[in-house]
C-alpha cells in the first residue's frame, strides 16, 4: 500500500500519513476501544484477509491478523484479550482444525470459527475441546459472518 499525503490549503502543510498498521503480536492501543472485541483472523490469503479484515470491521471488531498458523499462536499469546478466533482451513503451516485445537489449549473458552473453500465436517469440529466451533462456507457474506460471531456459534 503505498502512502499518500495529503495537502492542505495552498498555503498550509501537507498532513503527514497515517501511521502503519501493527503487525502480527505488536498491539495497537489505539485499535479496540473497551467496548469493541477483538479478533484472530488467520488467513493466508492476503486477498481474502483483506476483505475479511474490512467485514470484520465493519460489524465492529478490532482485528490482529496472522497469515500463519505460527503467527496466529505468536499473537495469541502476545495478546492481552482476543474475544473470538477466525481460522482458514487451510494454511500453510498447519490444518485449521490443528490450529483451532491448540488455540484451545490455550484459551479454552475462545470463540472459534472454521473457514474454508471446501465443507469441513461437524464430526471434524466436534473434534476441537471446548464450546462448539462454528463454520463458514468461503464465500460468505458480513451478515452471515456477523449472525456467526453475535449468534449461538454452535447453531452455524
Amino acid at each position: 500500500m503505498s502512502e499518500v499525503l495529503q495537502t492542505g490549503p495552498a498555503t498550509g502543510p501537507a498532513t503527514p500519513p497515517a501511521p502503519p498498521p501493527p503487525q502480527v503480536g505488536e498491539e495497537d492501543d489505539s485499535a479496540a476501544t473497551d467496548e469493541e472485541e477483538i479478533a484472530l483472523l488467520v488467513d493466508d490469503n492476503r486477498l481474502v484477509r483483506s476483505s475479511l479484515v474490512m467485514m470484520l470491521e465493519d460489524i465492529g471488531f478490532a482485528v490482529i491478523e496472522a497469515e500463519t498458523a505460527h503467527e496466529a499462536l505468536a499473537a495469541l499469546n502476545a495478546a492481552p484479550r482476543i474475544d473470538v478466533a477466525l481460522v482458514d482451513f487451510r494454511l500453510p503451516d498447519m490444518n485449521g482444525l490443528e490450529l483451532a485445537s491448540r488455540i484451545r489449549g490455550i484459551k479454552p473458552d475462545l470463540r472459534l470459527a472454521v473457514v474454508s473453500g471446501q465443507p469441513v465436517g461437524p464430526a471434524d469440529l466436534a473434534k476441537i475441546p471446548g464450546p462448539p466451533v462454528g463454520m463458514l462456507l468461503k464465500p460468505f457474506t458480513a451478515k452471515q459472518l456477523e449472525d456467526l460471531l453475535y449468534g449461538n456459534i454452535s447453531e452455524h
